[in-house]
């Protein structure tokens, strides 16, 4: 059957709304990933106080945080958005992405006595809150972005592995490696089965796949494959 012809120009995409459309999802996301860490921001607040002061009374507790958040959210916002926490992506996120976070949760805290002395605010800050402050920071921020790409990668892993063409990727190296990274992103190929020369990796599992041999051994793997 013959293909419709296109239609006008007019009624086609312009492919130089293409990069404007994907600027728009990439600012969409950044600030909504901004604004969960903000909203982060204000649980370790919360945590780091009630740790110090304890949780038997929650009003309390939100009651000496407030004035302290009131001041410290838009100064430690400004620090997050400038240390560029939000140009990665969450699915790849990386030991560069912790770094930039470690960073940024240092100097979100270093912020904070400096504003009350510069902005002369009447505020107490006790400084075990302000040595935990990064550490929860921390764990929060990078332990979030771990867990959605842990979780994103398992529910990619769980719906391609009974499904593409079995392939044995030779070499269980960083390039073996990096490879079956991508085949468990495909729905085309699945990987079964590693080779490697090295008698070292012979019965090991990398990213659920087990090292079956090396490259003289390729007919017999295959063959029990």
């Amino acid at each position: 059957m013959p293909r419709p012809a296109p239609g006008p120009a007019s009624d086609r995409d312009d492919p130089d709304d293409a990069p404007v459309s994907a600027l728009r999802r990439l600012n969409w996301r950044a600030g909504t990933v901004f604004a969960y860490d903000l909203l982060l921001a204000v649980v370790a607040w919360f945590l780091v106080y009630g740790l110090r002061f304890g949780f038997e009374d929650v009003g309390t507790l939100f009651g000496r945080i407030a004035p302290v958040i009131a001041w410290a959210l838009p100064l430690q916002a400004a620090i997050f958005w400038g240390s560029g926490l939000y140009r990665g992506l969450w699915r790849y996120a990386s030991l560069q992405d912790v770094r930039r976070i470690v960073v940024a949760a240092l100097l979100a805290t270093a912020v904070v006595p400096i504003g009350v002395l510069m902005l002369r605010i009447d505020a107490i800050v006790p400084r075990s809150a302000l040595l935990m402050m990064p550490l929860v920071m921390v764990a929060l921020m990078a332990g979030s972005r771990f867990a959605y790409r842990m979780l994103r990668e398992h529910l990619q892993a769980r719906g391609t592995r009974h499904a593409g063409d079995p392939v044995i990727v030779v070499g269980a190296g960083d390039a073996g490696v990096a490879l079956l990274r991508e085949l468990s992103r495909s729905h085309r190929w699945r990987a079964v089965a590693l080779r490697d020369d090295d008698p070292v990796k012979r019965g090991r599992g990398v990213r659920g796949v087990r090292v079956m041999g090396g490259t003289d051994d390729f007919p017999k793997v295959a063959r029990r494959l």
